[in-house]
């Protein structure tokens, strides 16, 4: 939008830019993939672009935004994912998707990122996450979309830095491996699937050793998310789908979900800390890469919950019917960011009978 751009960098591994307004989409691949996360009072919103390196800021639930430069951009950098490390307190982001990279950076605020003392092993990282729990690797990042890997990289804490050491000493078998969840009490869980019809499932209780998990149903699997003694799997079919049960990963037990209107898939899990909410939009066309990001219109909460079964309550509607791609929560709070509108959407708790929706626009370039 023709705004000049200043920035200062007062220490090589901090990049810091004073705010600016988004204006028209850069030279940014037309995939657009944003991650959201909540922590320390912020929502964060990383573009998810290849070669993009924005990071949005909001301080009052999404009322307003301000955006911040990422550490390292170019034509084969994009910043997949980001979550909030409770307990250590900063946003942690890695790059991957569709590119591969060894870049990991981590925020108190969102605004002032640093690159971790030691990158990870080079691959395709497509989830990271962390559980406080572990006595030494506290992140875990798993590589795999369209393509099968064998890489998974952990880090830990040394003299206050994050380090990634080498690979696990027994690495994760190679499948194409989509997405990672953690009980939050030594167990990370990771399956395989999305582009690709997959199986394949797999555990580790130390982040050096993994172990193959009982098998899926052949199906699309899409994410996983853990919560009260289970964790859940979602997938994009309705062949052997749309999701499976298991308190630990060692035996898997086939579920269901309410029935969706034609043309509509799974795509995503959460857990909120009281209920599990499932997500769905249009099948996408194409499944030929994991950042042709799936859209959502559609969500159910759970109602109740065993080890090995989720009671699901019936079909919501987002709000403003348009592409959802990413939600973030805080809780039962919730963000969801549109790259067909620019919009995003919060509420307090998305658990309620009927939400409350707060909608702002321009918050991010209309993907065109």
């Amino acid at each position: 939008d023709s705004m000049p751009m200043c920035g200062v960098v007062s220490d090589p591994t901090f990049h810091h830019m004073m705010p600016q307004r988004m204006g028209a989409l850069p030279a940014w691949s037309t995939v657009m993939a944003p991650t959201v996360a909540y922590g320390n009072g912020v929502w964060v919103l990383l573009n998810g672009a290849v070669s993009g390196n924005t990071a949005l800021v909001s301080e009052d639930n999404g009322a307003t935004w301000i955006s911040y430069m990422m550490p390292v951009a170019s034509a084969a950098t994009q910043w997949w994912k980001v979550i909030w490390c409770p307990t250590q307190n900063y946003f942690m982001a890695i790059q991957g998707g569709t590119v591969t990279s060894t870049l990991v950076a981590y925020s108190t605020n969102g605004k002032d990122w640093s690159t971790v003392t030691t990158n990870p092993a080079t691959a395709i990282y497509q989830a990271i996450a962390f559980d406080n729990s572990q006595a030494t690797y506290k992140w875990m990042a798993i590589s795999g979309g369209s393509a099968a890997s064998t890489v998974s990289s952990r880090a830990s804490i040394t003299n206050g830095s994050v380090v990634f050491g080498a690979p696990a000493t027994t690495q994760i078998a190679s499948a194409q491996w989509i997405d990672l969840a953690t009980n939050g009490a030594g167990r990370w869980v990771a399956i395989a699937g999305g582009s690709a019809v997959g199986t394949a499932t797999a555990y580790s209780t130390t982040g050096d050793v993994w172990t193959a998990g009982g098998t899926n149903a052949s199906s699309l699997w899409q994410s996983v998310a853990y919560g009260n003694g289970t964790f859940c799997a979602v997938s994009s079919s309705a062949t052997n789908g749309p999701t499976a049960c298991s308190a630990d990963a060692v035996a898997w037990t086939a579920g269901t979900a309410p029935t969706l209107p034609t043309g509509m898939s799974y795509n995503k899990v959460i857990y909120t800390g009281t209920a599990f909410v499932l997500l769905a939009g249009p099948t996408p066309l194409t499944t030929g890469a994991p950042a042709a990001a799936q859209a959502s219109q559609i969500y159910v909460v759970s109602t109740s919950n065993t080890a090995k079964s989720i009671t699901w309550g019936a079909i919501k509607y987002l709000p403003d019917y348009t592409h959802w791609i990413s939600m973030g929560n805080n809780g039962n709070e919730v963000g969801i960011v549109s790259t067909q509108t620019g919009k995003f959407a919060y509420t307090a708790d998305i658990t309620a009978t009927t939400p409350t929706w707060t909608l702002t626009s321009g918050v991010f370039p209309v993907w065109n």
